[in-house]
């Protein structure tokens, strides 16, 4: 029910009782029933959080997409998802290109900044989107070496929180782009960096 009341309220803003997990399928049907809605589910590890929150895109408006991230393909299989995509990871060497391509506009990194540069790479495990996010949000937030220690340090620590579905983004075409990576206890810039990403892949994809 939490999930629930947490989705509603980045939508509806409104602070809605629910008693049980299916009075809450209820309401969001009945509420969000005749909105277009981009929902995305990040790092989801049990099918009962989907099937509590989108079960199925008829329980938003037309032309409303669900997209779910999980290391766990069965997971999938059992949500019955219509198209899966696998996403490739760079290897290391790559990977660094793009990260110190984001993080220092295509320029070579300042000294100081190589091995925090490996280290923040490592941490994305080759995934093109969370090397934008780190990036993005390692240059938008620390200028010195030091600084982006401390960054980096905050951001592993929050990493390794187990932070399941409390990390999910809602998109309402029309509406504000709202986010509730605050529940996870990540920095604004980071959330940003996953939104827009995803955000303008899928657009592209459109």
């Amino acid at each position: 029910m939490h999930l629930q009341k947490q989705l509603l309220y980045s939508i509806l803003r409104d602070d809605i009782r629910l008693w049980s997990v299916e009075a809450g399928r209820e309401e969001i049907k009945a509420r969000l029933g005749n909105q277009k809605v981009l929902l995305m589910l990040d790092g989801v590890d049990k099918v009962a959080h989907v099937h509590a929150l989108a079960k199925d895109t008829s329980w938003f408006g037309p032309g409303s997409r669900i997209i779910i991230t999980t290391r766990d393909r069965e997971l999938l299989n059992s949500c019955g998802v219509d198209i899966v995509h696998q996403v490739k990871c760079l290897d290391e060497k790559d990977a660094l290109q793009m990260f110190k391509h984001i993080a220092f506009g295509g320029g070579t990194p300042p000294d100081g900044f190589e091995k925090i540069s490996i280290r923040a790479t490592r941490l994305a495990h080759g995934l093109p989107y969370a090397l934008q996010a780190y990036a993005l949000f390692l240059r938008g937030s620390a200028n010195t070496p030091k600084e982006w220690e401390e960054a980096l340090g905050a951001l592993e620590s929050s990493l390794d929180q187990n932070i399941g579905l409390d990390c999910f983004f809602a998109f309402v075409f029309g509406f504000a782009l709202t986010s509730k990576k605050n529940l996870c206890r990540l920095n604004i810039p980071l959330a940003l960096g996953f939104c827009v990403y995803a955000l303008q892949n899928f657009l592209t994809k459109k």
